[in-house]
């Protein structure tokens, strides 16, 4: 901050820390960097206010012009002159100011507030009164001279979008009254510096294949947006140990202090400058070579190279792809993957409040997720699915809304919060299905978000309806730019199973069936290929789609845009969900494609805790009785958080442990009805597979488990083209034990025989043909000749449950 005294307003003057002379503020600039005058009073107070009290302006005596600001001062204390609004591309800002000559010392600070409360101010500055008469003038270099109050971030251009108070302060710690003079109030940018590589910092930590290697990079100047990468783009040119070339964004980050409160509501300070950083995955073993590329306006920088050598070490996750079976998950390694787990969508939920009479929970924002991923760790699953919603991870989102900066400016808290949510899977052995967007920001009919969204032009966006988000080639551009900064940042993460770019499609636009418009294919194949084509992950990319299988999009989901199909299935009714989910997969099937069910849980709107209960547990065991390539994701993590359930996990889990469903030629699902009032759900082929047979009624409303049904002496009769020996293991569904094993033996046209141990509710097991026992030819044989009725998947459309209700409310 500069500070002049004179006797006029041009002479020689004693600055803040250093001897200058005012006649530079007037050399002539070239534009755009010279001197404007912004504020000189001369038509009354110019938005300016004074805190407690009121403003004036006289015309005895001026810096600029005929008039100046009066101030009412009163000390000792201080007295605050205010004006709301932003900063803009300001850098420097003068301004004259007289103190009355008997006043003692007066000192002046300049402060500025952002949006959502983060301050900054300069250092007090004392006015000296070199000479009757005299107006001290006052120049600040806003981005040098401003410091944070009560927080560690320094003021950065990027802030400069949400500065919203401008502030002069007067301070004096003697008595004294009258009136402070200011007028003259001049603004100017400042010629950019050279745009140079400060540093580059390599992590540190050992680097592992498939793990995260980050790098710090610091410009020598920072960006009014540094997320646009037209005004600058930093990214990194690397070289894989075979020769080839990859390009990785790098992403702009603020870091973040985490205050932890009770009950773990937390608050988030920024701590230190931002800077741009490196975040990528290395896919195999051997020297990487590193150079970094800065591109704004017409300077193009290149840092020196580094190098990165990688041992033959491999983090603890593998990315994930499709398998080469076209239904089933596997690791790039080859490794078979099943994903279990539900859906933790943000910390809470409150329709379980509504639902279930529940008090509700606080809010417990990251420690929530800290103590369910641990739980789920412990219970077996290895899957999440984790929104980025407005309300919880989203990154782009109404400036009016807290850490928002409206679009194409990204809230940087969130995103490192999904930085910490993300680690914290990892290191609870956890993959996260991230959903990109829900539905709500799209949609004006049903669990609308519109009315809030940054494109809304009643917002100040620039679109009228959110049908027109997936035609309009500017709404375009910014999404792309969106997914380009996910990519950045969270594209290394290789415990990201797969990317969902928009939760519950067919609940988008302005009206019910605007997801089946041609235009929306056309979005999901824009977006697919320029993810694809930036992604140097090759992350698994999908859309999904709510109610169940009946309103998918066929030519969205048959596309080649989408890598697997994902879908809710909730049931309408009181039929059982294990025919739900029989339906579900025989018409999920169609497409040629891994599939999965990421909501599911009674209705849309819940059921009662038995009947939530036999969802869960029956949802488990049935889809991996069907092609599905994972389980179901239950909704209502809540529910299984305060039931303690997460035992239904451990036991699919102990059952799933060492399968490998890839290994069927050609498996099929069965269903057949079974003696006692009991159905049976088969899934393999004829040397090996798995079985489920369960009490229909209690899959249906769970009973209490001292009150569930023994089942004793029931024979399971399998299909007649099952020849040979055959060992077959039982397994309790809830504890996850082996409860006992048989061996038994057909001949051609017997088919297999068995009786099962003695159960409740219901009961799995296993069959594989023995290695010794050859199968006789085989004779083909009718079902109705064995006593059973297999019935395998039907590739036609089956319409088993009526249509979800067109409209509907879900969300929070």
């Amino acid at each position: 901050m500069k500070l002049y005294g004179s006797t006029t307003c041009l002479a020689a003057v004693v600055a803040f820390g250093c001897l200058v002379s005012s006649a530079a503020e007037d050399s002539p600039e070239p534009d755009p960097f010279r001197w404007i005058m912004a504020r000189d009073f001369e038509k009354g107070t110019e938005g300016y206010y004074l805190k407690g009290g009121s403003l004036a302006t006289v015309t005895s005596d001026s810096f600029s012009g005929n008039s100046a600001l009066s101030i009412p001062a009163s000390f000792p204390g201080s007295v605050d002159v205010e004006k709301m609004g932003g900063i803009g591309k300001v850098e420097q800002v003068s301004f004259g100011v007289y103190v009355p000559e008997d006043w003692p010392l007066v000192e002046c600070v300049l402060y500025v507030q952002e949006k959502d409360g983060l301050w900054w101010q300069s250092a007090p500055v004392p006015l000296v009164k070199k000479a009757p008469r005299s107006w001290n003038v006052a120049a600040f270099d806003i981005y040098a001279d401003l410091h944070p109050v009560n927080h560690g971030a320094p003021l950065q251009r990027w802030f400069a979008r949400d500065i919203s108070r401008i502030g002069i302060r007067f301070q004096c710690k003697s008595r004294a009254s009258g009136s402070i003079l200011l007028d003259g109030l001049r603004i100017r940018r400042l010629p950019p510096e050279r745009l140079e590589f400060v540093s580059v910092a390599l992590d540190r930590r050992p680097p592992a294949v498939y793990k995260p290697f980050e790098a710090d990079v610091r410009l020598s100047r920072d960006f009014f947006n540094p997320f646009d990468p037209e005004e600058i783009d930093v990214s990194c040119e690397i070289t894989a140990p075979d020769g080839a070339a990859l390009l990785q964004p790098c992403y702009y980050d603020q870091p973040y202090l985490r205050n932890r409160g009770p009950e773990g509501l937390d608050t988030f300070v920024p701590s230190g400058p931002g800077r741009f950083r490196l975040r990528f995955s290395p896919m195999a073993p051997g020297r990487y070579g590193l150079v970094f590329v800065a591109r704004s306006g017409d300077d193009t920088v290149r840092s020196s190279p580094y190098g990165v050598d990688v041992p033959d070490k491999k983090w603890g996750f593998t990315p994930v792809r499709v398998a080469s079976d076209k239904r089933s998950f596997e690791t790039v390694s080859g490794e078979f993957f099943y994903p279990i787990g539900h859906n933790l969508r943000s910390p809470t939920d409150s329709r379980c409040t509504r639902v279930l009479g529940w008090d509700p929970l606080p809010d417990r924002g990251l420690s929530a997720y800290e103590h369910y991923f641990g739980r789920m760790r412990d219970a077996g699953e290895n899957l999440a699915e984790v929104w980025m919603a407005s309300w919880w991870l989203g990154i782009e989102w109404n400036r009016n809304w807290k850490g928002y900066h409206g679009l194409g400016w990204y809230n940087l808290e969130h995103a490192w919060m999904l930085d910490r949510v993300l680690d914290e899977a990892a290191s609870n052995g956890l993959y996260v299905h991230l959903v990109i967007d829900n539905h709500g920001k799209y949609s004006s009919y049903c669990d609308q978000e519109w009315q809030y969204s940054p494109f809304n032009a009643g917002n100040g966006g620039f679109l009228h309806t959110p049908d027109h988000f997936f035609t309009d080639a500017r709404a375009m551009e910014l999404y792309r730019r969106k997914m380009r900064y996910i990519l950045a940042r969270w594209g290394a993460y290789s415990n990201i199973m797969g990317l969902e770019l928009i939760s519950e499609l067919d609940l988008t636009g302005s009206r019910h069936g605007t997801y089946r418009m041609p235009y929306i294919l056309d979005w999901h194949r824009s977006m697919a290929d320029y993810i694809r084509k930036t992604d140097i992950h090759g992350h698994l990319l999908t859309t999904h789609f709510s109610g169940d299988f009946h309103v998918i999009n066929p030519n969205v989901a048959g596309d080649a845009c989408i890598d697997y199909v994902v879908v809710d299935a909730y049931r309408n009714g009181v039929s059982p969900f294990p025919h739900t989910a029989r339906v579900s997969a025989e018409n999920l099937v169609r497409y040629g494609k891994p599939f999965m069910v990421t909501e599911y849980g009674g209705a849309w709107n819940g059921t009662d805790e038995l009947g939530l209960e036999a969802d869960l547990h029956s949802g488990l065991w049935a889809f991996w009785m069907t092609p599905a390539a994972g389980t179901p994701l239950l909704w209502w993590f809540d529910f299984i958080e305060r039931r303690d359930l997460y035992f239904h996990f451990t036991a699919l889990e102990a059952f799933a442990r060492g399968e490998d469903r890839r290994k069927a030629a050609s498996p099929a699902s069965y269903f057949f009805s079974v003696p006692g009032g009991l159905e049976a759900m088969f899934y393999g082929d004829d040397a090996s597979g798995y079985g489920w047979i369960y009490d229909p009624a209690e899959m249906t409303y769970l009973p209490a488990a001292d009150k569930r049904r023994l089942r004793t002496g029931v024979e399971v009769r399998l299909p007649a083209v099952m020849n040979g020996d055959f060992e077959i293991e039982f397994w309790d569904t809830c504890a996850g034990k082996v409860l006992g094993a048989a061996a038994v033996s057909a001949s051609a046209g017997s088919g297999i025989s068995f009786t099962l141990p003695d159960f409740r509710s219901d009961i799995a097991l296993k069959y594989r043909r023995t290695a010794a026992g050859k199968p006789p030819a085989e004779t083909e044989t009718s079902g109705a000749e064995t006593g059973v009725t297999p019935r395998p998947p039907s590739t036609a459309p089956q319409r088993g449950d009526p249509p979800p209700e067109e409209t509907r409310r879900r969300r929070d």
